[in-house]
């Protein structure tokens, strides 16, 4: 069986309306998908990608969550990336789903006919 490469992207928007739950439902995503090396490759990606906006909102859960990610980043399967929004289209190629934020990027693997899972952090 081959692999499935998913692109989770994480909004800036998820540290303003979860702060409280942000940490706690990442790791179980992270967790599901290291679990799922076998099966799947994830890239992590997030919106904006300038981790300076993330700071100005939030500097002590930033500095938590890049340490996750980065952490996370050490499975063979996990990967950070950084997707600009003007190369959107090219990247979506790369993938063969979304799971994530609201951002710019379900728009464009729609079009593209890939599925598309919006990410609820309460879940």
């Amino acid at each position: 069986m081959d692999k499935k490469r998913v692109l989770f992207m994480i909004g800036i928007n998820e540290m303003a309306e979860h702060k409280d739950i942000l940490i706690n439902a990442v790791q179980r995503r992270l967790k599901v998908f290291s679990d799922s090396s076998d099966k799947l490759d994830a890239d992590i990606c997030l919106y904006p990608n300038d981790r300076n906006e993330w700071n100005k909102l939030n500097p002590e859960l930033s500095k938590e969550l890049f340490a996750l990610l980065e952490k996370a980043s050490e499975a063979e399967n996990i990967n950070i990336t950084v997707i600009e929004p003007d190369a959107g289209v090219k990247r979506t190629e790369e993938y063969d789903a979304y799971y994530g934020s609201p951002s710019f990027m379900p728009l464009i693997f729609t079009g593209s006919n890939k599925p598309v899972m919006i990410a609820d952090l309460e879940v």
